[in-house]
């Protein structure tokens, strides 16, 4: 496969169709179990009464079904109110609920804001997820070099998925002029974290003795 070719571009997958996907994708780090039953809660926290950790975790518990009975509507309920807050891993999250349609309505463009939202408090997962709305025109104008941008951004992050799109965009000269150099080294970053897509395509570009 020539990886100049558009055909042979492997880009980070936005839209994950089952629910083990999505729960795959949405990680958070230091979940505290607990006995409680969330949902007696939930009319205080749409008061404010809680913050914006505490409800992301509720709605993580729902997603994962850690304690309660799995529910990705109650899991988008919680990120939701956690995303009103400023809360960015909720916004992050929720976007990924709105751009595959589980536990919500699909809803490309309110994925692109809520990507939009994460983003700008420095997630470099959204930053990617928000380079490939731009790079596909998925809920956005397309905009390829919006889509660069945004990839570059993450990938200095140490984002592997992004590292491998970007090495994409300058593997087949999209948005950036193009340099098989480049993709390289991009590539073995996202390799050197076991990035499954960027070891395929380093394998590509050797097989075909570029860069």
């Amino acid at each position: 496969i020539h990886m100049k070719k558009k055909s042979s571009r492997r880009r980070t997958k936005i839209v994950r169709r089952s629910k083990k996907n999505l729960r795959r994708t949405i990680k958070c780090k230091n979940i505290r179990k607990s006995g409680r039953r969330p949902t007696r809660r939930y009319s205080r926290i749409q008061r404010g009464g809680d913050d914006g950790d505490e409800l992301y975790m509720i709605g993580y518990r729902y997603l994962m079904g850690l304690d309660v009975r799995p529910s990705t509507e109650k899991a988008a309920k919680y990120f939701t109110v956690a995303a009103k807050k400023g809360h960015a891993r909720a916004q992050y999250n929720l976007g990924i609920m709105y751009a595959t349609g589980e536990g919500v309505g699909k809803n490309m463009e309110e994925a692109v804001r809520l990507y939009r939202l994460a983003a700008a408090q420095g997630v470099a997962a959204a930053q990617n997820n928000l380079g490939n709305m731009y790079n596909d025109g998925f809920g956005v104008t397309q905009d390829v070099p919006e889509a660069v941008r945004l990839y570059r951004l993450a990938a200095a992050h140490g984002y592997a998925p992004a590292q491998n799109n970007l090495g994409n965009m300058y593997a087949n000269g999209e948005g950036v002029g193009q340099n098989d150099a480049v993709a390289v080294r991009l590539y073995r970053l996202a390799v050197d974290q076991g990035y499954a897509p960027a070891q395929n395509n380093l394998g590509n570009m050797y097989a075909n003795g570029e860069g």
